[in-house]
């Protein structure tokens, strides 16, 4: 009975490892779609190809760009020759005879325009001059306005100063001249003014020493030359008061406070300092007394 079992074990073992040695065939996938089965050989002689159209490829490159570099190296000497000749512009040029004419004719016609536009400024700031004085800054600012070039606009300042039409010396005696006859302004309201208009400060003080220290009697023709320590003539003082007792008189009717102070800010108003304005104050209240 043990032999017998013991053959029957014997005989499965054998089976199974029989089993282990036999070789099972290949599973097969299915799937919705046609697959393209590629074999090793073919993805070998794929990959091969690819490699020589690589390099085929590179060498087609390397063949052109030596090709390339020599015409442009060759159109680099040819355009040495006629660079001079198409250096600006829009004219084919055949010698050097026709460059010459092209460049004269083009800056001919530049000239002529330059000089048109210059006419045109002059013709404005001359209309103008005429019509009242300037400074140099005010007619700058003008013709600016006109949007003439800042070049053009210099040429006909330069040569309007040359010919005598624009000075800002003059332009800031005769202003101050007629401020102080017409408005009995004073010299610091004057300065001010003139700064506005772009006098120089030095200019400025000219025009109003003359008018103020240096005031021609126009009865006599003789000019003052009695300066107070006020930086006023006598004549520019005494006038100075003629007018100020116009206005004192018109408030008479008030208190002598507010008198007083009505002809502070009249005098103070009008440029004049504090030690002009306390001698008329004086001389008004010892003529026109309370």
């Amino acid at each position: 009975m043990a032999v017998f079992i013991a053959n029957r074990n014997f005989q499965i073992c054998l089976k199974l490892h029989s089993r282990y040695l036999l070789t099972w065939p290949e599973r097969q996938y299915r799937c919705s779609t046609h697959v393209k089965y590629i074999s090793k050989d073919q993805k070998q002689a794929k990959r091969s190809y690819r490699a020589l159209g690589s390099v085929r490829g590179a060498r087609i490159n390397e063949m052109n760009s030596s090709s390339i570099f020599k015409q442009v190296e060759q159109l680099s000497y040819d355009d040495d020759d006629s660079a001079t000749a198409n250096e600006f512009i829009e004219c084919d040029y055949s010698n050097d005879s026709e460059l010459l004419s092209c460049e004269e004719s083009n800056s001919t016609g530049r000239n002529e325009t330059n000089k048109k536009t210059i006419q045109d400024a002059e013709k404005v700031a001359i209309e103008l001059l005429a019509g009242r004085a300037f400074t140099a800054a005010e007619l700058r600012k003008k013709l600016r306005g006109k949007k003439f070039p800042f070049n053009v606009v210099d040429t006909v300042m330069e040569d309007i100063k040359k010919r005598g039409l624009l000075n800002d010396g003059l332009y800031a005696e005769s202003f101050s001249q007629s401020r102080w006859l017409s408005s009995t302004w004073g010299p610091r309201r004057i300065k001010q003014a003139l700064l506005q208009k772009g006098v120089t400060a030095e200019e400025a003080d000219k025009a109003t020493k003359k008018v103020f220290e240096e005031e021609i009697d126009r009865n006599n023709n003789k000019s003052s030359n009695e300066h107070t320590e006020h930086g006023m003539s006598q004549l520019s003082m005494d006038r100075l008061f003629l007018q100020a007792s116009k206005q004192w008189l018109r408030g008479q009717s008030s208190p002598p406070e507010n008198q007083k102070a009505r002809m502070i800010r009249w005098l103070q108003y009008r440029g004049f300092n504090w030690r002009v304005t306390n001698t008329i104050l004086r001389r008004l209240e010892s003529k026109y007394p309370p």
